[in-house]
């Protein structure tokens, strides 16, 4: 079991007195944070009602306010300095009845927590000192839905070491900080919302772009497929072209074979035969093959 001094603050049972509580003892009396009470019977619903409303109301940055039950305020006879006394809950030597008698007290003050409207208080209760002579209680006590009201009415806060009814005006306060925080909260969830959204059309455009940028490079591949085949051919036709200028046409050939001009037409011959061959070979020429794009 790690020692009071580095236990960690979710802690609900201390075997001594926990440094949080010492701290709270030590200071001089009740105040707007804190409160002592001797008797888990002195705890009702007006007590948690005025502690829960004083969060809000005075505006308590720590978020709670911690009541000690089993302290009593005692006052210092030559300094005048008020101070909580631990005076215990229970007074029993017997271990087994000490712990179900602070476990009747923390069932005790949880009923009054769940007699505060419109929802109960805010209430964390941790057992203090519980192998001493004089087991007590520390509540921390936080608002969850402000004002908080007892069942016959009573909106109440804290004042000083005393408690009164909240004004007016702090009610209108209290009901616009509850109303401000109610829509924070809906803002956070609809802009986290949002934000998940706008993050997947990011992606689906994203895709999209990549998608559509594939697309025109397949068509850019092919227009210069295209681009070079027609190049070729049109080279090609443009030797034969240059060949035949620099060929007889066919009435001279046939004007030398009625002169008996042999020689000449044998060579005509073997040149019209270079030519068929050229063009056939041009018309079956396979073409370049498309690289297909590599597949993952």
């Amino acid at each position: 079991m790690p020692s009071d001094a580095t236990s960690s603050s979710k802690r609900l049972r201390y075997q001594d007195v926990s440094v949080e509580a010492r701290q709270i003892l030590s200071q001089e009396g009740e105040s707007h944070r804190f409160e002592f009470k001797e008797t888990a019977e002195a705890v009702d619903a007006r007590v948690l009602t005025a502690a829960a409303n004083a969060v809000l109301v005075d505006e308590i940055a720590e978020g709670l306010v911690t009541i000690l039950v089993g302290v009593k305020e005692v006052t210092d006879e030559q300094t005048g300095v008020v101070r909580g006394e631990v005076v215990g809950l229970v007074k029993m030597n017997d271990e087994r009845a000490r712990h179900a008698s602070l476990e009747k007290a923390r069932q005790k003050i949880q009923s009054r927590a769940s007699e505060t409207l419109p929802v109960p208080v805010g209430l964390r209760i941790i057992e203090e000192g519980v192998d001493t002579a004089a087991p007590f209680l520390r509540l921390e006590v936080r608002p969850t839905r402000a004002p908080h009201y007892t069942r016959d009415g009573l909106r109440v806060t804290r004042y000083g070491a005393s408690t009164r009814a909240i004004t007016d005006e702090e009610l209108i306060d209290v009901y616009l900080v509850r109303e401000a925080e109610a829509f924070r909260q809906r803002f956070t969830e609809i802009a986290g919302g949002l934000t998940g959204t706008v993050e997947t059309l990011r992606g689906n455009v994203e895709a999209t772009s990549e998608a559509i940028m594939s697309a025109l490079k397949e068509v850019e591949d092919n227009a210069g497929y295209a681009a070079v085949e027609a190049s070729e051919a049109a080279s090609a036709l443009r030797e034969i072209e240059m060949e035949l200028r620099d060929r007889p046409t066919s009435a001279e050939v046939i004007d030398w074979l009625e002169h008996g001009d042999l020689a000449i037409a044998a060579k005509l011959s073997r040149v019209a035969a270079h030519l068929t061959r050229r063009i056939n070979s041009q018309r079956v020429k396979p073409t370049n093959p498309r690289p297909r794009k590599a597949t993952s």
